[in-house]
């Protein structure tokens, strides 16, 4: 597997590896470590992770590509030195170095597109440079003997440029809340115990909706908001709200956020009006709060969207304002209207699993093994 980060952890590709590790594959990550501080070597769960030192250093299109080219070179080195019998590319930054490795190995590529990156989901994209993304996704992804995204949303637009493609949801097992964490990170953060937590939790991303996060934070100084995440210029934007809001704690990426999730009351996830991405996506946030049963606050928007429109498993912001945000929060500190969501969340935890959503992985390298071994 080839990974443009450096898997600190990446919860998708984990699962998937820890999936086709159990099947009895043997896994190993390349992953991108631009800090050079992290383990070049570790096992997870049987899957080996070697982590790739190279610093990103340059700015601008070109720059990035140079970059991007530095890094897929240690990684075909890293790769050769192994024999391997496919190749798995995670997302498009990593699909051109997976298609020199199928073709020259002859190896069968599985190409794992998370998102669509031409569409500008994590930083806005020029207009050429996002049209020369998606052209140069379509030819290369030829090559790959099998197509995963992770929701039909995604997995439409696939359809129509590739002939297998097969979703693998974000989708987790029934997790434990681990509510003694949460309210020793309470003391610790000095959080009275008996405010409402509002969390969120994952990327920064420009997409996501944080100004009112703040905005709210500063309208309600009697909901306590945690913000735990990395990314981009919102980092900085958090650490500048944190100190001037007393109701509001920024704790930076948290490799473990379990203790986090321990003291939510609810999980936060907006999208900007604005955004293109709203339609399509698909975010971890949603399956985390069916697989801990802790309600989510969302925009109506994408799956998170319409399962909880179709469901009432969660809190919709109509509109997505200080306002509806406030109507969520004063609706989950509702007894009844907070027991009746849970009650729709448990509904929702058997059909979201992360069992259910591995069978199309599984599928996919079980016809690979049986194509390899006619072949030979």
């Amino acid at each position: 597997m080839i990974l443009d980060n450096p898997c600190n952890p990446d919860w998708r590709v984990l699962k998937e590896a820890r999936s086709l590790a159990e099947a009895g594959l043997a896994i190993r990550i390349l992953a991108w470590d631009r800090t050079g501080l992290l383990p070049k070597e570790e096992e997870i769960n049987g899957v080996r992770i070697s982590r790739i030192r190279a610093p990103s250093r340059h700015r601008g299109p070109l720059g990035r590509l140079a970059t991007a080219c530095g890094y897929w070179i240690h990684v075909t080195k890293t790769a050769l030195a192994e024999s391997f019998d496919a190749v798995h590319s995670h997302d498009l930054p990593d699909l051109p170095v997976g298609v020199f490795l199928s073709l020259w190995k002859h190896r069968p590529l599985v190409y794992d597109a998370h998102e669509l990156y031409w569409m500008g989901t994590f930083a806005p994209r020029p207009r050429l440079i996002a049209v020369l993304e998606r052209l140069g996704e379509r030819v290369l992804m030829t090559r790959a003997q099998y197509v995963i995204t992770a929701s039909e949303h995604l997995a439409s637009y696939f359809r129509t440029v590739h002939p297998r493609v097969k979703v693998v949801g974000n989708w987790y097992d029934p997790m434990v809340v681990d509510r003694d964490s949460g309210q020793q990170l309470r003391h610790e953060l000095g959080i009275p115990p008996d405010a409402f937590c509002l969390v969120y939790a994952g990327s920064l991303g420009p997409e996501r909706n944080h100004q009112l996060l703040i905005d709210y934070a500063a309208a309600y100084p009697d909901t306590a908001v945690v913000v735990a995440g990395k990314g981009g210029v919102s980092e900085a934007t958090f650490r500048s709200a944190a100190e001037r809001l007393p109701n509001l704690w920024f704790l930076g990426w948290r490799t473990d956020p379990s203790h986090v999730y321990g003291l939510a009351d609810a999980l936060y996830y907006a999208l900007r009006e604005e955004s293109q991405y709203r339609s399509i996506s698909s975010p971890n946030n949603l399956f985390i709060s069916i697989a801990t049963g802790i309600p989510l606050v969302t925009t109506a928007a994408g799956d998170a969207g319409s399962i909880i429109a179709e469901t009432g498993a969660g809190e919709l912001l109509r509109p997505a304002t200080v306002a509806g945000l406030r109507r969520a929060v004063i609706e989950l500190c509702d007894p009844m209207a907070k027991a009746a969501i849970l009650d729709r969340l448990s509904s929702l935890r058997a059909r979201y699993t992360w069992k259910i959503a591995a069978a199309p992985l599984l599928d996919i390298y079980a016809n690979l093994l049986d194509s390899t071994s006619e072949s030979k």
